[in-house]
């Protein structure tokens, strides 16, 4: 077995379904999602409900190399949403084997959110 049959059949058997929102459609790819951890356990002690720690994680996305995924679209993943901070394609002898990128989660306005005073 080569590498990318190893890596397509390791997003075919362990993957999870993600939804792509860009500007101009919606699509499915499959990969994972994980906090980033600098440093070790940098943020694995930190208060859940501490919204400026949550802020501050980045996550890695490993999908499959058809994705489209591009800064500023965003990936949904259960009932979490993430903006793509920085997305990049790993090339091996020529060919796509997947795409990674940085995520942030992502936290619409609200209209609560901007009140004058």
């Amino acid at each position: 077995m080569n590498i990318v049959t190893s890596i397509e059949n390791g997003f075919s058997d362990f993957g999870n379904t993600l939804t792509i929102q860009s500007k101009n459609s919606i699509s499915k790819t499959t990969g994972f999602i994980q906090p980033i951890s600098y440093q070790g356990s940098k943020y694995y002690n930190f208060n859940i409900s501490d919204v400026s720690a949550k802020e501050n994680i980045r996550y890695l996305c490993i999908c499959k190399s058809d994705a489209e995924i591009n800064r500023g679209d965003r990936l949904i993943l259960d009932n979490t949403t993430y903006s793509i901070v920085r997305s990049e394609k790993l090339i091996y002898k020529d060919k796509c084997l997947y795409k990674w990128a940085i995520l942030k989660l992502y936290y619409p306005a609200k209209e609560d959110d901007f009140v004058d005073d």
